[in-house]
């Protein structure tokens, strides 16, 4: 049995991190049984972060190294079917959403007025006493320490939504009308691209990203069909 460390379910989201969600839409497409085991302290794991796989007494951090690891200890190749140029362009795109789109959410969520407000709720609502009144601003600290160090963050608020629509279009021009990245059948990428979009599109409360992706309707129709696919609600 695979355990997935991850952070408990937040902003109506099976998770609040795109890359938990993007390790656990991954298994979920690999159709590999899997155990979660939430978290919200991440300080012991490897790397310190999350999300982290335990398999056969083996702990991987790092959602892209979990799945390379899980891709041979598992004989599991999603991405078979893709040409060279399919999986190349793939590469590319996961790189664009992890290494510069990701910066854009972490901004409007933790570094914007409003939109901190929002998430110091949604993610230390729950605290009392010391923890209330001193956590949620020494998390907030090393964040804004990490995103100005990227630089994205130097940029102003209108030059980070102009960048990020930059990102937006270059997805749903990949997609085309294509149901999934991978073309017929979910990939490696389609695990990414969900893991992000569901941010911005289907996390509760909106981000001011949401109104730029949803100017790009092949990729609302994705989020949607991946959500309905390996997310679906609960039977009553």
């Amino acid at each position: 049995m695979i355990k997935l460390y991850q952070y408990p379910a937040n902003l109506g989201l099976a998770n609040a991190s795109p890359f938990c969600l993007k390790l656990e839409t991954w298994l979920r497409i690999a159709g590999l049984d899997y155990e979660v085991v939430n978290t919200a302290d991440p300080r012991k794991t490897p790397m310190g972060k999350l999300p982290v796989i335990e398999h056969e007494g083996k702990q991987v951090a790092d959602s892209s190294c979990a799945i390379a690891y899980l891709q041979k200890a598992c004989a599991i190749q999603l991405d078979t079917s893709l040409n060279p140029g399919e999986r190349g362009a793939g590469h590319a795109l996961r790189r664009m959403l992890e290494e510069h789109t990701y910066w854009a959410l972490i901004y409007f969520r933790w570094l914007d007025e409003d939109g901190w407000k929002q998430t110091r709720e949604a993610f230390f609502g729950h605290l009392t006493g010391m923890a209330q009144r001193f956590l949620p601003g020494l998390v907030r600290k090393k964040i804004r320490r990490d995103a100005l160090g990227h630089g994205l963050s130097l940029h102003s608020k209108d030059e980070i939504l102009r960048r990020f629509g930059e990102d937006m279009r270059a997805l749903a021009d990949y997609l085309g009308e294509k149901p999934y990245f991978g073309g017929y059948q979910a990939t490696t990428i389609d695990a990414t691209a969900y893991g992000f979009l569901a941010q911005i599109l289907l996390a509760e409360p909106a981000t001011p990203l949401l109104a730029i992706a949803q100017e790009h309707p092949a990729l609302v129709a994705f989020t949607e069909r991946m959500h309905a696919r390996y997310f679906p609600a609960p039977s009553s």
